[in-house]
């Protein structure tokens, strides 16, 4: 790397006349304007210059000791979706108890008193309750069972 900073580049006329009246319309000098431009389109190539330069030394030789690296692009794991206490406000779509056969207002409140109880927590609440619903909750609990009575109205 050179000590001396002073470097001399020859323009053509187009990028020339770019550069003069860009200067004059901003007030700024042409070393501050070209010490930018460098920073911003220079520090991107070097960084993929420096990615390619890496990628040839790497390359596998029969006579190396050095495996072969795999450098394929690994797809990013799917980010988890956080778990969550049971919310205040827990309100499950009635299709849900509808389609089930059961009585919302006592399927919820059993499904509420359960999650708290034993401090449930799930990423989706709805489908939570839509698997005891349709699982444990008529099996352990039968009086949430709609009688054919009630279905009617």
């Amino acid at each position: 790397m050179s000590k001396n900073k002073e470097k001399r580049i020859m323009l053509g006329d187009t990028p020339n006349r770019i550069l003069e009246e860009y200067c004059e319309l901003t007030g700024l000098q042409q070393s501050a304007v070209i010490t930018v431009l460098l920073l911003e389109d220079l520090w991107k190539r070097l960084a993929r210059a420096r990615h390619f330069s890496e990628m040839n030394n790497n390359i596998y030789s029969p006579t190396s000791d050095k495996q072969p690296e795999n450098t394929a692009k690994k797809k990013p794991a799917p980010r988890k979706k956080n778990k969550t206490p049971l919310p205040e406000d827990f309100d499950p779509p009635k299709a849900i108890c509808e389609e089930a056969g059961v009585d919302q207002e006592k399927a919820v409140r059993f499904f509420k008193a359960q999650a708290e109880a034993k401090d449930y927590r799930y990423v989706n609440w709805d489908k939570a309750f839509a698997l005891a619903v349709n699982g444990y909750l008529p099996q352990n609990y039968p009086q949430i069972l709609q009688t054919k009575q009630e279905n009617e109205f």
